[in-house]
């Protein structure tokens, strides 16, 4: 009898870590999931953010919009300048259909930054909303100039970069990146050939009030005319001491990431490309 009862408490034993080890390993695949989205919208929000004020400030090609106005501080071509971009109080629908309300301010310190090596760019934020997501924090793009293979290439920092959502959830995101131009600079004027090649590490906190770190480790590859990152790996840890890798494909365009858990288990999770 003693015997048996033993055996039964080593079988409860049993089922309850490997329960709990369950529920740990689906707790991480769910914070994976949603930390995975969190990062896609931050990344999403940046490179949209960097085209838009790139169309605004006409450097190469278009910016003849007449919503949102653009103020210079000193005459245009002038450097350091300031370019305020007001998409008003009611928004304006960009090329991406996105609608942008508020100001966005541009500090200007050298020169076109996609163009003229050592030009910096500082963009802030006054009242500003993208889809009703409101948008704060300071970035900083700087022109490194032509790497040894003669491809542009750029620095981006984001320092306390925060999405307010609409049901009042906040999520903050601090990354340094480094931003080669693999493909589309000699077409100016098509930025849909344009291919960017993006490394570096991020820390934050995700929408749940998780944190995380992420690190490339296959740099991320992503194509002006595709919506997602088609190829790079990542590696997330999660409230420091769960690490998953994401990996996002191998050059097709489509939504889908690999995420690989602690225990080598594979999951596909569909990104979405907004909130």
């Amino acid at each position: 009898m003693k015997k048996q009862i033993f055996l039964a408490a080593v079988a409860a034993t049993f089922i309850f870590f490997t329960a709990c080890k369950k529920d740990s390993d689906a707790t991480t695949y769910e914070e994976s999931v949603s930390t995975t989205q969190e990062l896609t919208v931050h990344q999403d929000q940046v490179q949209s953010a960097d085209a838009e004020i790139t169309y605004q400030a006409d450097e190469r090609g278009g910016g003849d919009s007449t919503c949102p106005t653009r103020t210079w501080l000193q005459p245009k071509g002038t450097y350091p300048n300031t370019l305020t971009i007001d998409y008003g109080t009611t928004g304006c629908v960009g090329a991406d259909l996105r609608v942008r309300k508020g100001k966005v301010i541009v500090n200007l310190t050298g020169g076109k930054v996609m163009t003229v090596a050592g030009a910096t760019r500082v963009v802030t934020h006054s009242n500003h909303f993208v889809d009703d997501i409101k948008v704060e924090g300071t970035k900083t793009l700087t022109n490194n100039g032509l790497n040894a293979s003669g491809q542009p290439n750029w620095t981006r920092t984001m320092d306390n970069h925060k999405l307010t959502f609409p049901d009042g959830r906040v999520a903050m995101w601090s990354s340094t990146q480094s931003i080669v131009m693999t493909a589309g600079f000699t077409t100016p004027l098509n930025v849909f050939d344009d291919v960017f090649s993006i490394n570096g590490s991020s820390s934050g906190t995700n929408r749940n009030g998780k944190t995380f770190a992420t690190v490339t480790s296959t740099p991320l590859v992503k194509n002006s005319s595709c919506p997602w990152f088609v190829s790079g790996i990542k590696t997330l840890t999660l409230n420091g001491d769960k690490t998953v890798t994401i990996n996002y494909g191998n050059g097709s365009c489509d939504k889908k990431a690999i995420i690989t858990l602690p225990n080598g288990t594979t999951k596909e999770v569909t990104i979405k490309r907004w909130w």
